[in-house]
């Protein structure tokens, strides 16, 4: 991905404007697929989410190559690429916040499930009896109960 200049043994600047628009494309990819990962949260298109979920891991591993890339460059005069890269973090904090966002809708999600089978358990319905037994199957008490 980087150029090296062979004389010098060191990457030069000219080498790493495609490292940093590489980097910027995998970030931009990542923000649509969080993006795209919230709206499968909302709507439950778990398969969907688990393929964005593979996906999401193969762009975290690019960028985390391409940050090591850039760190192992040694240039002493390159201005221009550190606020590049300070452009590419900004953007990565931006997708931090998003997976955070998704994050939240998950817990939220799973709260509510939760406290719908405490519901459910509790049998905080106006029926004292178990309707199901552990196998899901009509529970003995509630037939009994049913047919009275």
């Amino acid at each position: 991905m980087t150029s090296r200049n062979s004389s010098e043994g060191s990457t030069t600047k000219e080498g790493m404007g495609p490292l940093v628009e590489s980097a910027k494309k995998e970030v931009s990819k990542l923000k649509q697929l969080l993006n795209e990962e919230f709206e499968c949260i909302k709507t439950d298109q778990l398969d969907r989410l688990k393929a964005l979920h593979e996906s999401k891991n193969e762009i975290l591993a690019s960028i985390s190559l391409t940050k090591d890339d850039f760190e192992a460059t040694g240039i002493e005069d390159g201005n221009e690429l550190i606020s590049a890269w300070s452009s590419i973090i900004d953007e990565i904090n931006k997708c931090k916040l998003l997976h955070s966002r998704n994050e939240t809708l998950i817990v939220r999600k799973l709260d509510s499930i939760r406290a719908a089978l405490s519901v459910i358990r509790a049998g905080d319905l106006d029926y004292s009896f178990e309707l199901y037994d552990k196998r899901g199957s009509l529970s003995r008490n509630t037939k009994t109960k049913l047919k009275s």
